[in-house]
C-alpha cells in the first residue's frame, strides 16, 4: 500500500524544501551547491525488489566539485514509515550498498571516480515516539 505523503515527494520542490529544512542544518555551505532544479529520479529497478525499502529515490547533482564534498552528486533515498520499525537503518543500509554497486556498474552519477553522496531519509507519520534504545536491556529487547 503507498503511504500517503509519497505522491507529494514526487515533487521536486518538496524535496528540496526536505534537504533545506530537515537534513541541512543552519549554515551548512553545501546545501548551496545543489542544482535542484536538475535533479531527476532514480529508476526503482535499480535494485532487486528483495533489497528494496525506500519509496523514492532523487539525484542532484552538485554544482562543482569541492574538496570537502568531492562527489558530484547525491542521492537522497526517501522511505516513509508509519510504524516502528526496529532494523530500518539495515534495510536502508542495504539499499544503498545495492544503489552503490549498481551506479558502479553502469558508470552514473559520478561512479566510480567520484562516487555520490547517499542520504537517506526516513520520513516517520506514527502515532507512537519511535526512539532509539538507550540501555543495553532495551536494546535486547529490540
Amino acid at each position: 500500500m503507498e503511504h500517503p505523503h509519497k505522491p507529494l515527494f514526487e515533487f521536486k520542490r518538496m524535496v528540496e524544501d526536505l534537504i533545506r529544512g530537515f537534513v541541512a542544518r543552519p549554515g551548512d555551505k553545501w546545501v548551496d551547491r545543489l542544482e535542484f532544479d536538475r535533479m531527476e529520479r532514480v529508476s526503482d529497478d535499480w535494485v532487486s525488489p528483495r533489497w528494496r525499502c525506500a519509496d523514492l529515490v532523487w539525484s542532484i547533482p552538485f554544482r562543482d566539485i569541492d574538496e570537502a564534498i568531492p562527489a558530484t552528486h547525491m542521492i537522497v533515498i526517501i522511505k516513509f514509515e508509519s510504524n516502528v520499525v526496529q532494523d530500518m537503518a539495515k534495510r536502508i543500509g542495504r539499499q544503498v550498498d545495492q544503489l552503490q554497486v549498481e551506479m558502479n556498474r553502469r558508470r552514473v552519477y559520478g561512479a566510480p571516480a567520484n562516487p555520490p553522496l547517499f542520504v537517506p531519509v526516513v520520513v516517520y507519520t506514527g502515532e507512537k515516539p519511535w526512539t532509539a534504545p538507550t540501555t543495553e536491556e532495551e536494546l535486547v529487547q529490540h
